[in-house]
Parts: structure tokens; C-alpha cells; sequence
């Protein structure tokens, strides 16, 4: 066995161009092959990190409203504005001037705007909220990542507390 490895390695022959070429040719295909496999791993991991991002963005404003709507009463509110005339604004007032809504591209709870937890989402123009009636309104939140152009739409129902009614005794 040591004697076919030591003529082999004794041999000048080497290799003839059509096995370079050869083996350069397979070389490329195999590096080809991996550097796309690669390339689409990164581009996929990119995506699902901004969609996390969009998610985690969309949570928090939307957590938020819940807080801020859920308690809100019927007789504290002043003012509806689904949407405010000319805009698109939707908003809801409290007789203390506070405002919770979408108003001017910013989310907005209890008069203060939310400050974004990544730059890279943004608030979109289709956000919005809709009286379905008898107390209840419909919140679409829609935020859109201002890299990819990836789109986020998470919808929910609430109620103001009705203390408007009295009970008949």
C-alpha cells in the first residue's frame, strides 16, 4: 500500500487542462449553490426579524388602546371623531380635553403620543376606527416596516362602559 502511495506521489506527471478545467467548473457550481442557499437564509431571517419587529410594535400600540378604551365611560367622552372631518384623524375626546386615537399619524392614549419602540415601523394610513353601534368599535391597526414594506393589520372590538343609562327602580 506505502508503494502505490509513493509512485503516485513520485509521478510528474500532474493534471492536463480539461481536468483543471474540469474541477474548476465543479468547484464553481458547488460554491453557486452554497452562496445561494446562504443568501436566501439571510434574506429570511431579515424578513422574520422585521416581522417581529412589526408584531412587537403592533402589540404595544394595541395594548395600549385596550388600556386606555377599555375604561373609558360613555358620559367621559366629549367628542367622536370617526374620522375628523377632512382628516384622517380618529380619535376619541374626553371632556378633559384628552384625546386617544390615530391623529396625524402618531398613535395617541390619554393625550399623549406613543413613542415608537422601532424606527423602522411606521403607523399606516389605514388605521382606524369604526362605530359598529350601541357602544362597540371596531380598531384596525395597521403598521408597515419602512424596510422591507412588510404589512401588519391587527383588528380588535371594544366597548365604552355605558354609564349613561339609569336603572329604573
Amino acid at each position: 500500500m506505502n508503494r502505490r502511495i509513493r509512485k503516485r506521489w513520485e509521478n510528474n506527471e500532474g493534471l492536463t487542462l480539461i481536468e483543471t478545467v474540469a474541477s474548476l467548473a465543479l468547484m464553481s457550481v458547488i460554491l453557486l449553490v452554497v452562496f445561494s442557499v446562504l443568501y436566501g437564509g439571510i434574506q429570511a431571517y431579515g424578513r422574520s426579524m422585521e416581522e417581529a419587529k412589526l408584531r412587537d410594535e403592533a402589540d404595544y400600540i394595541m395594548a395600549n388602546f385596550i388600556e386606555g378604551i377599555f375604561t373609558l365611560k360613555a358620559s367621559e367622552v366629549e367628542k367622536t371623531a370617526l374620522p375628523e372631518s377632512g382628516t384622517n384623524n380618529y380619535y376619541f375626546q374626553k371632556k378633559n380635553g384628552e384625546k386617544t386615537g390615530f391623529i396625524d399619524g402618531k398613535a395617541v392614549v390619554n393625550g399623549r403620543a406613543l413613542p415608537p419602540l422601532n424606527d423602522g415601523v411606521r403607523l399606516d394610513e389605514d388605521s382606524r376606527i369604526e362605530s359598529l353601534g350601541d357602544g362597540k368599535f371596531r380598531i384596525t391597526l395597521s403598521v408597515k416596516s419602512k424596510k422591507f414594506e412588510e404589512h401588519l393589520e391587527l383588528t380588535s372590538i371594544l366597548s365604552l362602559i355605558d354609564d349613561t343609562k339609569g336603572g329604573e327602580k
